[in-house]
């Protein structure tokens, strides 16, 4: 049995599920690696320790500030790495513009890291006074400050009722467009508790801005646009490596909510299945090839005691697909 991984002593940000990760996509030594959400490096560390000296990542973030602290991580495999600024929509062009080729695997952790929340100064946590931006690349136009006080309270509710899943968002709204204009992360909590309340018995475990935060910098970063999109592409350039080696190559996702889950639960069911027919037909007429196998038909979530250690933990869900070849038509 292999040795369970601690993530190294140097690292910024306490990864989640590292163990699990590697079981499931690190299955040899050597090989090549993306990291599509690098972070502060924490998994990128631990893959490059699993895999061995002959392996390589190439890391993709559009962060920057995810970059500078995740070469302090990094450090010992400087000669193993290449860190990319990026989305990670842009893993196909990113990976031909650096010639990173014949890759093994893909992880994609889709949650904010603690070092996002607690040092980046952009409004990402409920629980600090900040400017309300949200956005992970700061060079991005859109800000959470745009949208709580410039766009029509028809599009407020909606993006709070559909990617916070809020029940209270046009009470929550109202109260936005009463409270405007709203510049700060303390402003828009207090705006959203005069609405709602504050926490109660039966909410302690779930703060009333939870939900609001999130459908917020979902928006801001059009998350759920750019998870679709990287399915999509991932599968096409990993299924090139399975094509000419003897080796599936595997993908990994970490999700942290309900809509990101569902949306890669979906991909990999499709994906994965002989015939994506509706039921109501007598006969298969889809001539549909699967072009994944799921390795987690159920998500992997996190063992209690990592739990206790790393409280973040709680929510995230793992699943991983290893990719097949291209099959000829039926």
């Amino acid at each position: 049995m292999r040795a369970r991984l601690e993530a190294p002593p140097n690292i910024l940000h306490q990864p989640v599920l590292v163990n699990e990760v590697l079981d499931l996509l690190v299955i040899k030594s050597g090989g090549n690696y993306v990291d599509g959400t690098l972070g502060a490096g924490g998994h990128t560390a631990a893959i490059l320790n699993r895999a061995g000296l002959n392996s390589r990542i190439l890391g993709i973030d559009r962060d920057p500030d995810a970059l500078n602290w995740s070469k302090k991580t990094l450090i010992d495999f400087k000669n193993q790495i290449t860190l990319v600024s990026g989305k990670f929509s842009e893993i196909a062009t990113i990976c031909d513009e650096y010639s990173f080729n014949n890759i093994s695997g893909v992880l994609l952790d889709l949650g904010l890291s603690s070092m996002q929340i607690e040092r980046s100064n952009r409004g990402f946590s409920f629980m600090r006074n900040e400017a309300l931006d949200m956005r992970m690349n700061p060079n991005s136009e859109l800000t959470a400050e745009e949208i709580i006080n410039n766009w029509e309270p028809a599009e407020l509710v909606r993006i709070i009722s559909t990617y916070g899943e809020e029940r209270n968002a046009k009470k929550i709204t109202r109260q936005i467009i009463k409270n405007r204009p709203i510049t700060t992360t303390g402003e828009l909590v207090r705006t959203i508790e005069t609405a709602v309340g504050s926490l109660s018995t039966k909410q302690r475990q779930k703060h009333p801005a939870t939900k609001t935060f999130q459908a917020l910098r979902i928006t801001v970063n059009d998350e759920l646009a750019e998870l679709k999109q990287v399915l999509h592409t991932t599968l096409e350039l990993l299924s090139k490596t399975s094509q000419t080696s003897g080796d599936n190559s595997r993908l990994a996702i970490i999700s942290f909510h309900s809509l990101e889950d569902r949306i890669v639960k979906s991909f990999f069911r499709y994906e994965s299945s002989s015939c994506v027919c509706s039921k109501r037909l007598p006969i298969c007429t889809c001539e549909h090839n699967p072009t994944l196998k799921e390795l987690t038909r159920k998500p992997i979530v996190a063992s209690q005691e990592e739990v206790n250690q790393n409280p973040r933990a709680r929510s995230a869900r793992l699943r991983v697909a290893e990719i097949l070849p291209k099959a000829s038509p039926k």
